[in-house]
């Protein structure tokens, strides 16, 4: 598979995470992304968006 290809689609996974998307409508749009990896990905966007509220909030506080 092109690397290329699979960054991107990478890239949608994540940003239909975001947007709250479950992992059976993610699955019928990449049918050939497995669960596990759907999951792994929403683990990694997890930890990004608390990485994220942990600086907003210091941004906040430091005011």
């Amino acid at each position: 598979m092109d690397i290329n290809k699979m960054i991107e689609d990478e890239q949608q996974i994540i940003l239909l995470i975001s947007m709250g998307k479950t992992n059976e409508q993610i699955r019928k749009e990449y049918p050939h992304i497995s669960e596990q990896y759907i999951n792994s990905l929403r683990q990694f966007n997890n930890k990004l968006t608390d990485k994220k509220i942990r600086e907003v909030a210091k941004l906040f506080k430091n005011k």
